[in-house]
């Protein structure tokens, strides 16, 4: 979270005209230094600072197992009858998972295009880093919010319906349903918009993850989370080239209608299939899935 916040602030740092520069060190080739470069740069330097991070770290052997023990067969891990997980609940937290980070990362791509081709706001590169700051903090402070609505509503799949939905509802106000081809909203609209988008995101991916884990309680779960932040990963990677399509055949205002179908899909798949997402309870030997005991 403290990278989202401090991403777009570097972002706006580099933006200042003062600090662009032009590098010749060899009077071949010039390297330059400017809003368009820094990005690229500040952002190979922190990857190449985050490498060594992880040496310090010992690595955790698993337990040895024994060899005369027989490995489980993958379907076992969801077999009901042997209290395993519930398979339809995973597989809709793993499109929930898919379709959000789609609509998140269509939103990231287009939206500092939008808000500098947008007649009624014309952001720089330098508002426009501010304003993804700003809603960096916001998704850190979505987060203390969601601690306390949890002490008083402890549902999480219904908390993750009506947060969901908030993203859906920010990207349809930013959808300028008046001219859906050439319109665009005005500034207060967006940031309305943007708001819900960024307060909303954060809480429903947040409780995408309780909910998963709680699915998986008292199993092993290192494989199946690692599926689905793959499954995130994957998204990210499409995402942008959908939105260059869309944005370029179709227009600015599909894009974002576009991502708000995707996250109304995933609203609607949480709700139809509630009762696959009951956390699995293990209590005194006895393992329930689902409220069935097995």
């Amino acid at each position: 979270m403290l990278g989202f916040i401090a991403g777009p602030g570097f972002s706006a740092l580099t933006s200042i005209p003062s600090l662009e520069f032009n590098w010749n060190p060899y009077g071949t080739y010039i390297v330059r230094f400017n809003q368009d470069t820094y990005p690229g740069y500040v952002s190979a330097l922190f990857a190449l600072f985050a490498l060594p991070c992880m040496i310090p770290f010992k690595s955790i052997r698993p337990p040895r197992r024994n060899l005369d023990e027989k490995k489980p067969a993958f379907m076992d891990f969801f077999d009901k009858s042997k209290g395993g997980a519930n398979l339809v609940g995973v597989l809709v937290i793993y499109a929930s998972v898919f379709l959000f980070t789609i609509a998140f990362t269509i939103f990231e791509t287009s939206g500092p295009i939008y808000v500098q081709q947008d007649p009624f706001i014309q952001f720089t590169v330098f508002y426009t880093s501010l304003m993804f700051g700003a809603l960096a903090l916001v998704a850190l402070l979505s987060i203390v919010f969601l601690r306390v609505v949890m002490k008083f509503f402890k549902n999480d799949r219904i908390n993750l319906v009506i947060f969901g939905s908030l993203v859906t509802v920010g990207l349809f106000i930013v959808f300028a349903w008046e001219d859906p081809l050439y319109g665009w909203v005005s500034m207060p609209r967006f940031l309305i918009g943007v708001f819900f988008i960024a307060f909303g995101f954060t809480v429903n991916q947040s409780l995408t993850t309780v909910v998963f884990s709680k699915i998986m309680d008292g199993l092993e779960q290192g494989v199946m989370i690692g599926w689905m932040w793959s499954v995130s990963s994957i998204a990210r990677f499409i995402s942008p080239i959908c939105a260059t399509y869309i944005w370029g055949f179709v227009g600015h205002n599909w894009v974002l209608l576009v991502a708000g179908i995707a996250t109304l899909i995933s609203n609607v798949a949480i709700a139809a299939f509630y009762n696959s997402l009951k956390p699995r309870v293990v209590d005194e030997g006895i393992t329930t899935v689902n409220g069935n005991k097995v």
